[in-house]
């Protein structure tokens, strides 16, 4: 998917559901719990609630995506490598603008 191609809000829920979904059913594990509030204290010195990370889910936007997208993501800063032979590089070079 390219960035200036358009994001469904149909899709954006999907995508939050998804999220919510997996999160939800990795916290079960007691392991995951320790690892969840864990990695948290490390990196932010504050926990955040399994509900207060739904919510900010929940608050996410097509709009917020593709801004950010487009601040992270750019043509001048990517980098590739591909290994084989090429006859053209034609597809290759369309496949890759931003």
């Amino acid at each position: 998917r390219r960035l200036r191609d358009e994001i469904s809000e149909q899709e954006m829920e999907r995508a939050k559901r998804s999220c919510i979904g997996r999160m939800m059913l990795q916290l079960e594990d007691s392991r995951a719990v320790a690892a969840w509030g864990g990695t948290q204290e490390l990196l932010s010195s504050h926990v955040l609630e399994p509900e207060e990370v739904v919510a900010k889910i929940e608050e996410v936007t097509v709009e917020g995506v593709l801004r950010m997208a487009s601040e992270i993501i750019s043509s001048q800063n990517l980098n590739a490598v591909f290994v084989g032979p090429m006859r053209s590089t034609t597809r290759l070079e369309e496949a890759l603008i931003i």
